[in-house]
């Protein structure tokens, strides 16, 4: 390319894509994105966000306006939905717990930068140096795990964020299609293979219940990026290895010989298999009930305010009767020394509860809405056997809203920057 043939708005053009390629813009973004992946420091809000907040002032420096975001095609979808968290949280219910005036200002300002940062990456994603993007949010993982497994102590010190398991599971849910995507430009194939095994290995060490079988599943997913040609085979091999699998363990004898074998890798996941102690009796698991319970919730909540529910982040302040907590199928969650106190101050552990019962029925279709074209496109290249490399961040993005249904992680920036 010759310079002295471009035209000065093509020079300007050019000059900004270097910028976001090796120049200060790039270099920013890198560290944003390792934050977002390793949020351990929070200054009132995550550093992460402030690190957003200088990106947008050398956007702006070097000649691009951030306002220029709005230009997203989908931006309608995005800033509806916001404008009914927003008008939900403002004019949420009196029956809460504890005052949530500043609670209310401060989400209401996050849900801003949230859905910002959707526009902002979707506009100028194709000037981005994806590699190293991939590489940061690879280092930032790798730290995360490593504060979870040896380091969880640093907690206590001011300002740090804890690495708690759920946080942990997510993260490598979310980001490890992205961590494919640089140890295979930078290593090859041959190092994918056994980063994978390794995955699996940290999630089942984490006794994540839900991570494990969703990291298999997203393992497949990737592993069926290579083996594209041959994907209806594995299709066909992953239906009836199904099959297999539960006849397998239909039987007591093998599944408490599998859960005898990882029972010194993951204690939970090995009761869950032969079906006893707490991980396993359903009856007896204080997680499961929890869930369910929270469900039963979510549909208290939503016939009372049904178009815009309760505002974002009142689920665990509001004053719910819960009368099924008394029941007989709910006894072991009984022992707390105040039960509806304990409950009603509960997180949803299901984002597509909280968002129901915070938004009301038009958050949530607005937010499926958000979900859907996506997902869509993805199940259509999936079902024709027409996935690519390029569509990494799309099984990330099919995995976390499988992942959402036993977590509540949509007030989060690394579920929107997905």
């Amino acid at each position: 390319m010759n310079i002295l043939n471009l035209s000065i708005p093509e020079i300007k053009k050019l000059h900004l894509y270097r910028e976001w390629q090796v120049g200060d813009i790039g270099k920013v973004l890198n560290v944003y994105v390792f934050f977002l992946a390793y949020p351990f420091i929070s200054i009132g809000n995550s550093l992460s966000f402030y690190i957003f907040l200088v990106l947008l002032f050398l956007l702006n420096r070097k000649g691009e306006s951030s306002l220029a975001s709005f230009r997203y095609p989908k931006a309608w979808l995005f800033i509806l939905f916001g404008l009914i968290a927003t008008g939900s949280t403002l004019f949420s219910p009196l029956n809460l717990t504890t005052d949530t005036t500043l609670p209310s200002l401060k989400i209401v300002l996050q849900l801003a930068y949230w859905i910002f940062l959707v526009m902002f990456l979707n506009l100028h994603a194709p000037k981005m140096n994806f590699y190293k993007v991939c590489q940061y949010l690879t280092i930032g993982t790798w730290m995360l795990v490593a504060q979870y497994f040896f380091f969880n102590s640093i907690r206590h010190l001011p300002l740090i964020v804890s690495s708690n398991r759920n946080s942990m599971v997510f993260t490598m849910l979310a980001l490890v299609p992205f961590h494919v995507y640089f140890l295979h430009k930078r290593f090859g194939i041959k190092v994918v293979w056994p980063y994978l095994g390794f995955a699996i290995f940290v999630m089942l060490a984490s006794e994540g219940r839900a991570g494990a079988i969703l990291i298999l599943l997203q393992s497949f997913l990737i592993a069926s990026l290579w083996l594209h040609k041959r994907f209806q085979f594995l299709a066909k091999f992953f239906f009836f290895g199904t099959l297999l699998t539960f006849a397998f363990l239909s039987s007591e004898r093998n599944r408490m010989a599998l859960g005898h074998s990882l029972s010194s890798l993951s204690p939970r996941v090995a009761e869950f298999i032969e079906g006893q102690g707490q991980a396993g009796d359903l009856a007896k698991d204080e997680s499961w009930l929890t869930r369910r319970l929270m469900i039963e919730k979510g549909k208290e909540i939503i016939e009372t305010y049904p178009l815009f529910g309760i505002g974002l982040l009142n689920f665990g302040v509001y004053e719910a009767r819960l009368s099924s907590l008394w029941s007989k199928e709910y006894v072991a969650l009984q022992d707390e020394k105040d039960p509806l106190a304990h409950f009603n101050r509960a997180s949803s552990h299901n984002s597509y509860i909280e968002i129901w019962a915070e938004t009301g029925y038009i958050g949530l279709c607005c937010f499926i809405l958000i979900l859907f074209f996506p997902l869509a496109y993805f199940i259509k290249k999936l079902l024709f056997g027409r996935l690519g490399f390029e569509d990494l961040p799309l099984i990330s993005l099919f995995t976390i809203c499988l992942h959402f249904y036993v977590i509540s992680t949509i007030t989060s920036a690394l579920s929107w920057f997905i």
